[in-house]
């Protein structure tokens, strides 16, 4: 599954059983030092969150159930409503997405710029897929992607009269 509750910022939880996972773990959050005597062992990262940050994650965590079964359904109308006019990504198998985005990919650019400004003139707001990183080399299918994917807005709170609203303005973009 991926990312159905934020706590915002850099950083997260870890819920592990393995001991040795967790001394690891905590290596790599605290910059690769050992507390007792500072000495760096590894490479790592400075990921903490902040108190606010984990109360708000251990608050999303009580209703975690209830958003991941909001955001699949969300996904579901998106479906239901445009998968004949745009393709979404499939799920990869025996996986159960919780649907962190709702990615759409449209058949030229000119329809992802047309339906992307429809959205915003109806103060929708979307983003972009996310970029290629050019840096790895010939990423042909990132580029075709990030030239026709649009994310879609996918918030738990999101109303299904939203969604359909959204996918009316999508098809009319389509359409002209």
């Amino acid at each position: 599954e991926n990312k159905p509750i934020t706590t915002g910022g850099e950083g997260g939880a870890l819920i592990i059983k393995s001991n040795t996972l967790v001394e690891l773990s905590r290596r790599l959050r605290t910059q690769g030092m050992l507390h007792e005597d500072g000495f760096r062992i590894t490479p790592a990262y400075n990921y903490r969150m902040t108190e606010i940050q984990a109360l708000i994650g251990y608050h999303q965590i009580e209703h975690i159930d209830s958003i991941i079964k909001r955001k699949r359904r969300i996904h579901e109308v998106y479906i239901d409503l445009l998968g004949d006019k745009v393709q979404f990504q499939e799920p990869t198998p025996h996986s159960n997405p919780s649907w962190f985005l709702n990615c759409v990919k449209f058949n030229h650019v000119r329809e992802r710029v047309k339906a992307e400004k429809n959205l915003a003139l109806h103060n929708i707001e979307t983003r972009r897929v996310f970029e290629p990183p050019h840096t790895y080399g010939n990423l042909v299918n990132s580029e075709y992607l990030y030239a026709l994917g649009l994310c879609l807005p996918s918030g738990p709170n999101l109303p299904d009269e939203d969604i359909y609203r959204i996918c009316n303005i999508i098809e009319n973009s389509l359409r002209k």
